[in-house]
């Protein structure tokens, strides 16, 4: 009988999935909604940012189903999905589970002021036009944009940065170095989790620098190019930096917002949201 009634429960989870798409991995998925016990697996992991972040990758992993029994481990998962993938993966877990994001909120219109409530559902949310495919002929992991700054210094002709998306592995390893109040203070500053350094050393692969007889010394490692960008980059080339890579990565950034037109006015806005900064808030208390 009791079996009978837990297969019954089962099927809650069936009801609830979704079908959703990883686009830079290209890959269709089916994502679950989150249990209870997700949720303890992930507050007990708040002792640190790089522990929450690799939980919250392995319950997100848990609630993956791939087509025609494809079966990928969590390595491989980790190492062949973008940072990308997940936002759009956790959004679909966040709507299956939750499927309300902000109930009965206040939105003002930034332009009469006139305020109104409404519901924000997750579904809301999805801007389907506001991200593509990768349609690169590399695989992004395999893909770098090379921004090439020109030092015509003594003894540096020039540096070359060679920007990419990160893997969901690498944006573990770039929080296991951040602690939590590192965290809570980048909050505090800019509304996101990680530091302009952080930011950067996560989407950088590597650093080349070329002297004036063009030698080259490269810089890999993930903790050195974060100290080479916190400790020796100036803001005038992380500028220039974080510009090219958003120009060229810019497509494949998915906007999460909800759209609107005023009936005050007349005039469209669109409320943002940061899915990930709100989820770190929620359970980090920044």
């Amino acid at each position: 009988m009791l079996g009978s009634a837990f297969e019954k429960l089962s099927l809650l989870n069936k009801i609830r999935q979704r079908e959703i798409v990883a686009p830079i991995a290209k890959k269709q998925l089916i994502v679950s909604p989150l249990l209870v016990s997700d949720d303890l697996a992930l507050k007990t992991s708040i002792t640190s940012p790089g522990l929450y972040e690799e939980q919250l990758s392995q319950v997100i992993y848990s609630k993956l189903t791939f087509p025609n029994n494809e079966k990928i481990s969590y390595d491989e998962f980790i190492s062949s999905f973008s940072d990308i993938d997940k936002l759009i993966i956790l959004w679909g877990i966040l709507d299956s589970t939750y499927e309300i994001y902000a109930a009965d909120t206040t939105i003002t219109c930034p332009k009469c002021k006139l305020q109104f409530k409404d519901t924000i559902k997750y579904e809301d949310l999805i801007d389907e036009d506001s991200f593509k495919v990768w349609d690169k002929e590399l695989p992004f992991t395999e893909y770098a944009y090379p921004v090439q700054i020109d030092i015509n210094s003594d003894s540096i002709k020039h540096i070359i940065f060679n920007v990419c998306l990160p893997t969901i592995k690498r944006k573990i390893s770039l929080y296991r170095m951040i602690g939590i109040d590192e965290l809570k203070l980048n909050y505090e500053k800019t509304g996101e989790m990680t530091s302009m350094a952080g930011t950067l050393a996560g989407l950088t692969r590597e650093i080349v620098i070329v002297d004036n007889n063009n030698n080259e010394e490269r810089i890999s490692n993930l903790q050195e190019i974060y100290i080479a960008y916190n400790s020796y980059i100036s803001h005038a080339f992380t500028d220039k930096i974080n510009d090219d890579y958003i120009k060229e990565f810019a497509d494949y950034f998915p906007k999460f917002r909800k759209k609107y037109n005023c009936s005050g006015c007349g005039a469209d806005f669109d409320i943002p949201v940061n899915i990930e900064v709100n989820l770190y808030s929620k359970f980090f208390r920044v």
